[in-house]
């Protein structure tokens, strides 16, 4: 199982290790040599059938099922400018918050499908937009240069990657609900 990335802004996708995945929603722990956070809301597409060079128009056959998370990175290391490190950024085991289970993608047609992420009662992410075309868009461009399996996650930022937290805040409580439905709710304790 892999996790692509469809990074913001861009039409480059990357990939996380299955080791990143947090579908459990546990506190996290950052490593002693990571002393700042950022972070990513994504809305993700569980792919249900394998393929590449995945043409827009029929991409809606390769998902069945849709979600909203979050993903965190080593800050430190994406401000440092060298390519290498965002992948390193990307991989710290833990850091792709994608709960389970994923909904029916019939949610994206609903009206009051809003995908809130907070920090504290501090409100990071009031994301409604998008849709099935958005997910469509994302497939045809990772499949462009990757084959996509059955199982794995493609993941879409919704946002910049933005400063979340570092040591002097302490211990940091993440929310996330859909439609009011809990989705997530960790600490980050650095």
């Amino acid at each position: 199982m892999n996790i692509l990335v469809k990074n913001y802004g861009t039409d480059i996708c990357t990939f996380r290790p299955e080791t990143t995945w947090e579908k459990n929603s546990r506190d996290f722990y950052p490593q002693e040599d990571i002393t700042a956070l950022a972070f990513s809301p994504v809305l993700c597409a569980h792919i249900s059938r394998a393929g590449r060079s995945v043409q827009q128009k029929f991409a809606s056959r390769y998902f069945d099922t849709v979600g909203y998370g979050v993903f965190l990175y080593d800050e430190g290391l994406l401000n440092s400018g060298d390519p290498v490190s965002y992948a390193a950024a990307s991989c710290i085991d833990h850091t792709s918050f994608i709960p389970l289970p994923t909904h029916d993608r019939t949610i994206l047609g609903l009206t009051d499908r809003h995908f809130i992420l907070k920090k504290g009662e501090e409100v990071l992410t009031d994301y409604s937009d998008g849709g099935i075309a958005l997910i469509e868009r994302a497939i045809a461009c990772a499949t462009a240069h990757s084959y996509i399996r059955t199982g794995d996650f493609l993941c879409i930022e919704l946002a910049p990657v933005t400063h979340l937290c570092d040591r002097s805040d302490g211990t940091t409580h993440i929310t996330a609900t859909l439609a009011d439905t809990p989705l997530l709710d960790f600490n980050i304790i650095m």
